[in-house]
């Protein structure tokens, strides 16, 4: 064999150690959940190593944003982001100056109308010459973990099983009506319990009385605005925040709205079911300067209520404190 010989063979072999390789690495790409992407220097998506890319990137809800030349332009796509909080300045600062950037959040529509989330990571390309040539891209596909940490944050603020907003959005929300009082507002804090609840779980079961919960949940948000707040405070109570109050009148109509609508029958997986509800009504500034103050007072004079008959409202009055108490 002569040298040529050698050499070529020994560059064969080193070519297909190079292709071996580079297969090797494509296969970890392909397998791999990330999508890699090469970016020119318009900020075109000109190029996908793997199959993620092409599948997202293919989506129809993409197509208002793809050029004639089929591309995709990463500022196009970062503009489509749901919020301008996502994108920070630095981020579209870093990519106009041609820099690394780092844990870029954004969203893309996806199938069927679902908000994909990503996290894309890039580095820039020089030529030899140092003329920039684009990015060399890995997006993250993190839609799970950003669902699950709405539906923790969900959890952490809502009552899961009717889906009301629990004690904690109700006092965070006090305060902030309480802030607006300072400014010559005025709400309504009505507290609500439940007539004949203790008689649905007894006679039909706690599943029909989580069902009728829930109803009830459903027809205290439609008996108020949007501007309002229904929250349920455990068993059997719940409490509506009326906002923006203009006059007494107001919180009247309110109260008497849900008493009428809590009123009417439920069905209860095949058994009609009538319950009541009680309200006691406290007034801001009327009635409570101070959130402590407010709770009682409202909480007084549900008691009021209740002792009267049930299946009424009442607002709270000076005096209602002592005879509690007597």
């Amino acid at each position: 064999m002569t040298r040529s010989d050698e050499i070529i063979d020994q560059l064969r072999a080193e070519l297909a150690a190079c292709q071996q390789s580079n297969k090797r690495w494509l296969d970890f790409i392909a397998l791999g959940s990330d999508f890699i992407t090469e970016v020119d220097s318009d900020f075109r998506i000109v190029r996908s190593l793997n199959t993620q890319s092409m599948d997202i990137f293919s989506n129809p809800s993409l197509e208002s944003l793809r050029a004639s030349n089929g591309t995709f332009s990463l500022f196009e796509i970062l503009d489509h982001a749901i919020s301008d909080d996502l994108v920070r300045t630095d981020h579209i600062a870093d990519l106009k100056a041609h820099k690394p950037f780092r844990n870029l959040i954004t969203t893309m529509p996806g199938p069927e109308g679902k908000l994909i989330w990503f996290e894309i990571n890039g580095n820039p390309v020089f030529s030899e010459s140092g003329e920039f040539q684009g990015y060399r891209s890995v997006v993250k596909d993190i839609t799970q973990r950003k669902e699950d940490e709405a539906r923790i944050a969900f959890m952490a603020h809502h009552d899961l099983l009717t889906n009301l907003p629990n004690r904690t959005t109700f006092y965070n929300r006090i305060k902030s009506e309480f802030a607006q009082t300072d400014r010559g507002g005025c709400f309504a804090l009505l507290f609500l319990d439940l007539d004949g609840f203790k008689l649905v779980n007894d006679t039909l079961g706690h599943p029909s009385g989580d069902n009728l919960l829930q109803q009830v949940a459903t027809r205290l948000n439609a008996c108020v605005r949007k501007s309002d707040l229904v929250a349920r405070l455990g068993g059997d109570e719940f409490a509506v925040i009326q906002s923006a109050l203009t006059n007494l009148d107001d919180a009247h109509h309110l109260a008497q709205r849900i008493v009428d609508t809590i009123g009417e029958p439920y069905d209860l997986f095949g058994s009609r079911t009538v319950i009541g509800a009680t309200i006691g009504i406290a007034i801001v500034p009327h009635d409570g300067n101070e959130i402590a103050q407010l709770l009682k007072n409202a909480d007084i004079a549900l008691y009021r209520a209740k002792s009267a008959g049930r299946g009424r409202y009442m607002f709270f009055e000076a005096g209602m404190d002592t005879d509690k108490q007597g």
